[in-house]
């Protein structure tokens, strides 16, 4: 993952600057413009019960809901410029998501 280190610390600063002033907080992937593949769906899945297992990011009380689950967004799919290798399994990580 790129720079996955230095994206965790921002989202660490974001999450504590949240939870001083009150306002609120989601994780966002970027896929737009790129071709995606089973290998980088899976990175996403991956990275994401990263986040809520070891960051525990969305124990947090500023994290964005909505029904009462946690708030993800995926930038870019439906994107004509979003090449998607494997549909199904596009299909089945936003099954897996919600």
């Amino acid at each position: 993952a790129n720079n996955r280190e230095w994206k965790t610390m921002v989202l660490r600063n974001v999450r504590n600057a949240a939870e001083a002033t009150g306002r609120l907080f989601a994780v966002s992937y970027n896929i737009a413009g790129n071709s995606i593949d089973d290998s980088v769906l899976n990175e996403l899945k991956v990275d994401w019960m990263r986040l809520v297992d070891e960051e525990r990011i969305t124990q947090s009380n500023r994290y964005i809901r909505h029904g009462g689950l946690p708030v993800l967004r995926i930038f870019g799919i439906g994107f004509k410029t979003v090449n998607v290798a494997n549909i199904g399994a596009l299909a089945e990580l936003i099954d897996w998501f919600q």
